[in-house]
């Protein structure tokens, strides 16, 4: 049945695509002329999709593996190329989101506020040569909304999820504002599956407030300096994979301060200087990481240049031992794109010195050939590593000293076919990664215990009209543990994705999009069944500054375990207005 879908999909070639522009190689380009695999999600498309969960909108649009420990509101984890979700590294406006206490290094993406976001771009692959560690596995770069005026939205759904926000900007003379402030509230069901235990399970709620601040000043046209600030708080039920737990809370707060200058020293280049600090308070840890950033762009006829130099402290402290650990570190990177005739290239190459570890070194070669026929060949090879986190490393129970990084690298080979009419892309890959660090039930504590290889193929089309736009995403991989030569948990050979939005009226806009996710392994190597999800949205403008949402999700009220054990939404109804004044 997915072949056919598939198939049926494809009969609907002959449509637009607008020109998709690349920033997160730190290089400004068209994606045609970037050798890496990038999925960008541009605001228009965020809109479309009804969506206020960065991972419902990632999984649509990128066709990437999102899974929660229950529904709405939980924590969610995101498994691009079969990797580990804590390989992924999530950045905001140049500042890295990665909690630096969690035992991974991780991230929470249902924390981020998508009303935010202006452009998502998904680099696929190992990123270590561009961002350092962390991006083992890939980088989702994010870029927080332009100055658009004010706007106001209220929304009520299905298990009293009651969402409120607002914005402002303005842009006045040298200076321009920007603000933002969000909050949800969902009384989700259980996040364990209410079915294994007869319906009895209590309901774990949710509750987040985001707020965002921006602050520019234009000294000349070529010249700014700008201070941000990014607060999220959050409170969430949780329970555990085996069990109905009661009361059980997760708190999360993160702060995110950020001020930068950037100016040209000649004509044809961009200084920048950026100082961050992102903190992190769970009540079981805090964490504080510093961050000075400096880089330089120069842009020449055939080529482009960039060198960036990073200083990183952190500190990290356990809340009921009161111990702390410390860290610092440098990367050192350099990245090279040139263009002659129909050929193009990038070269990277990055340098890592950490306080009391090893020195890593990375590199990315990518290379390109654009055809006469309109078709791309595009190929890379790229490395990347991942340090210990501090709590792997110093925790008084399960740390592990003597811990090497994770290192990966990977290989990929694709055709890219673009015209004013479509865009459709091939691409083959193989990741492996070495020195894998995991509990050891063992001799507990965290040990380098694993070694896994992934070979995948993803297919993209995704094409644009005037009144419609539509794609349709289809990835097969086969993810192994190498070391224990069995599949990879949670992680599905087959996975697919497609959608079509169209302005059915002047004033009102309708998609619908089917998302399936095929067989794949839990733990104890328990089998999961495949399942596909249908949703739909509904957007109608009022007058010229008023709008009113309708989204549906999981429309044929399909039951289902992304994981084993946690429960997942039925059918869940969301309606929104919105204002802008």
């Amino acid at each position: 049945m997915l072949k056919v879908f598939i198939l049926f999909a494809f009969s609907f070639c002959l449509l637009s695509i607008e020109k998709i522009i690349v920033e997160a190689e730190k290089i400004s380009k068209d994606h045609s002329l970037s050798s890496s695999s990038i999925t960008v999600i541009y605001r228009e498309l965020i809109e479309q999709s009804g969506q206020s969960d960065l991972g419902k909108v990632i999984q649509k649009y990128a066709n990437i593996p999102v899974y929660k420990n229950g529904s709405t509101g939980q924590v969610s984890s995101m498994f691009l190329r079969g990797a580990n979700s804590e390989y992924v590294l999530f950045v905001l406006d140049d500042v890295v989101l990665n909690d630096p206490m969690s035992p991974g290094r991780s991230f929470d993406i249902s924390q981020i506020d998508l009303a935010l976001i202006e452009k998502i771009e998904i680099l696929k692959g190992p990123q270590s040569a561009l961002y350092g560690s962390d991006g083992l596995a890939g980088v989702v770069v994010m870029t927080s909304k332009k100055a658009s005026g004010s706007n106001f939205i209220l929304g009520y759904g299905s298990y009293n999820h009651f969402l409120q926000g607002i914005s402002f900007s303005k842009n006045l003379n040298k200076w321009g504002v920007k603000a933002n402030q969000s909050y949800q509230k969902i009384e989700a069901n259980s996040a364990y599956n209410k079915d294994r235990v007869n319906g009895k399970a209590e309901k774990d709620p949710s509750t987040q407030l985001s707020l965002f601040s921006q602050l520019e000043y234009f000294v000349t046209d070529r010249e700014k300096v700008s201070f941000s600030t990014y607060v999220v708080s959050k409170n969430t039920h949780y329970d555990y994979s085996n069990q109905d737990k009661k009361n059980e809370v997760n708190y999360y707060n993160q702060r995110i301060l950020s001020t930068s200058w950037e100016r040209p020293i000649f004509k044809s280049d961009l200084l920048k200087l950026q100082l961050s600090e992102n903190y992190i308070d769970t009540k079981l840890f805090l964490a504080q990481e510093r961050n000075l950033r400096v880089s330089e762009k120069i842009n020449l006829p055939s080529s482009s240049l960039f060198f960036g130099l990073n200083h990183t402290q952190t500190k990290g402290i356990d809340v009921s031992s009161e111990k702390s650990y410390k860290s610092s570190s440098q990367l050192y990177s350099a990245t090279h794109f040139f263009k002659y005739d129909n050929l193009f290239s990038t070269q990277g190459i990055s340098l890592t010195d950490t306080e009391d570890f090893k020195k890593n070194t990375n590199y990315q070669i990518g290379l390109g050939l654009q055809l006469a026929t309109k078709i791309t060949i595009k190929t890379q090879w790229t490395t990347g590593f991942k340090e210990p986190s501090l709590y792997q490393r110093y925790d008084a129970t399960y740390g592990n000293s003597l811990l090497l990084a994770t290192k990966s690298k990977n290989y990929e080979v694709g055709l890219e076919y673009k015209t004013d009419t479509f865009l459709l892309s091939n691409i083959f890959y193989e990741s492996i990664y070495h020195n894998q660090i995991e509990f050891d039930s063992v001799a507990n504590r965290y040990n380098n215990l694993t070694k896994s290889k992934v070979q995948g193929n993803e297919t993209l089309l995704r094409t644009q009209f005037e009144l419609f736009n539509f794609f349709i995403g289809y990835n097969f991989m086969n993810p192994r543990n190498e070391t224990q030569n069995k599949l990879l948990t949670r992680r599905p050979k087959e996975q697919a994705t497609t959608g079509i939005n169209f302005q059915a009226t002047e004033k009102t806009n309708v998609g619908i999009d089917y998302q399936y996710i095929g067989e794949r392994n839990d733990f104890d190597d328990t089998r999961l069944s495949s399942y596909g999800l249908f949703n739909t949205q509904l957007l109608h403008n009022l007058d010229s500054n008023t709008k009113i949402e309708f989204v549906i999700s999981n429309l044929l009220n399909k039951k289902y375990e992304s994981i084993r054990n946690y429960g997942t939404e039925g059918r869940s109804i969301m309606s929104k207005i919105s204002a802008q004044f």
